[in-house]
């Protein structure tokens, strides 16, 4: 139990320093806002791949392969519902997509966690110590990616480090919640994973990339593709 809470102190406290990161690099991302929001979808693009949704669809039999696809579809819907329901006269487009952002980075985390608390679970504290390190790892430039989109589009820096701080929460919430469940959760984990997929992948197609956009889609399409291989070398680096 207190390997299983230190790990999760550690995955939670990654996403804290990242965000802090990018609270104290705010300026540059204003100068920069269209450059680093490219980088930032395509490194989002890749966590959602990469840590969602390909697992979510490995090894999977045909009920696993249902369960993926129902889950990323939900995922899609879930915000697109959440979108609709938020305010549109109080704190204007920037704080809707800031708040949308953060409640997918959250539910992005959530599951991440989960994977790490099912190896404790199941008695795979090896395994769930590597999972747990290398989320750690990866939270941390994630972090500092989630502030900068933020304080790009108008939301001032303390709310948005306020917002990307939930991030972490979800994730050690998501640790405890998979050591309890332990073997029972593993079943469900497709249609969790491929849920926050979902939920990223809306995010990143209707709020970053036509944002992005504005500064030339040429140059936002390398960007984007520059931050995707980034985060594909970095989780080589930690498998």
């Amino acid at each position: 139990m207190q390997t299983l809470i230190i790990c999760a102190a550690g995955v939670g406290g990654a996403t804290v320093l990242g965000a802090i990161l990018g609270y104290l690099f705010r300026s540059g991302a204003r100068r920069h806002s269209e450059a680093i929001c490219s980088f930032a979808a395509g490194v989002m693009l890749a966590a959602a791949v990469s840590s969602l949704i390909a697992p979510a669809f490995d090894d999977a039999d045909g009920f696993s392969c249902f369960l993926g696809i129902v889950g990323m579809f939900s995922g899609a819907a879930f915000l697109y519902l959440t979108e609709r329901l938020l305010p549109t006269d109080n704190g204007g487009k920037g704080l809707r997509s800031a708040i949308l952002f953060a409640i997918a980075m959250a539910i992005h985390n959530l599951p991440e966690g989960i994977a790490a608390g099912i190896g404790f679970g199941t008695g795979d504290t090896h395994g769930g110590l590597l999972v747990a390190i290398g989320i750690a790892i990866h939270n941390v430039p994630e972090g500092m990616i989630t502030v900068f989109p933020m304080v790009s589009s108008g939301v001032k820096p303390a709310k948005a480090i306020i917002l990307t701080l939930a991030g972490g929460v979800a994730e050690v919430l998501g640790t405890f919640v998979g050591y309890a469940a332990g073997g029972v959760a593993a079943p469900l984990l497709p249609f969790v994973l491929a849920f926050a997929g979902g939920t990223m992948l809306y995010v990143i197609s209707s709020e970053m990339i036509p944002e992005c956009s504005l500064a030339g889609p040429r140059r936002s399409a390398f960007l984007l593709i520059f931050g995707y291989c980034a985060m594909m070398v970095a989780a080589f680096m930690t498998s």
